[in-house]
């Protein structure tokens, strides 16, 4: 069952991130249809920062939609849920967080500028290393944060189930206790109750 699990929610999650990198990339690309020899060609700049906040925003969704995906799933099975399928898990999820997620949008932006015979002060080189960096930067921090929210929800998971489910040397315990221990001191508390009555009936002299 384990790796059934593993590979239902390696499908869910890539069907659900689909749509939202679909959406994204459109988001991303419609940045690019002003680009062109027309005087109303936006720089550079502008350009650049309109990709990052749909890359932004599709970096946020994935994540939402993601650590859904997977909480959803494991949760009516978090009872049986074992580390070593907890890390299977995070090996897909790792996999569907590549730090570069979107960002050949953000690359090829330079090859838009150049194939549309743009104004030559419209783009500026300095400009879109910059932006290209900061772009660069917050994908690799976003696909960072993803990965280990998903791995603290496991982890808050495996904890709830070690807390239910004690080890097996505690449960073992708790059975001899309760098969031996517990009427062997049942057995010598009533043999004691039955000493220090006597003794009382002496001492008062009613025996």
């Amino acid at each position: 069952m384990q790796t059934q699990l593993v590979q239902l929610i390696k499908k869910k999650l890539a069907e659900a991130l689909h749509d939202v990198d679909s959406a994204t990339l459109e988001n991303a690309r419609a940045a690019w249809k002003g680009i062109g020899p027309a005087p109303t060609c936006p720089y550079v700049g502008d350009v650049m920062k309109a990709i990052h906040s749909a890359c932004w925003r599709g970096y946020v969704e994935r994540a939402e939609v993601a650590r859904e995906v997977i909480v959803s799933t494991i949760f009516p099975v978090k009872d049986v849920l074992t580390p070593k399928t907890a890390d299977e898990v995070m090996v897909v999820v790792s996999k569907a967080f590549p730090e570069d997620q979107f960002l050949p949008v953000a690359r090829n932006t330079k090859g838009v500028y150049e194939r549309g015979s743009t104004p030559r002060n419209k783009f500026d080189e300095r400009v879109f290393e910059l932006e290209l960096a900061a772009i660069t930067a917050g994908a690799a921090n976003m696909a960072r944060q993803a990965v280990s929210r998903i791995r603290t929800a496991l982890d808050e998971f495996l904890l709830q189930r070690a807390i239910a489910r004690p080890p097996w040397w505690r449960r073992t315990g708790a059975a001899l206790w309760t098969l031996l221990a517990l009427p062997l001191v049942k057995w010598a508390f009533g043999i004691l109750a039955t000493v220090i009555a006597a003794a009382l009936l002496v001492i008062l002299g009613l025996k």
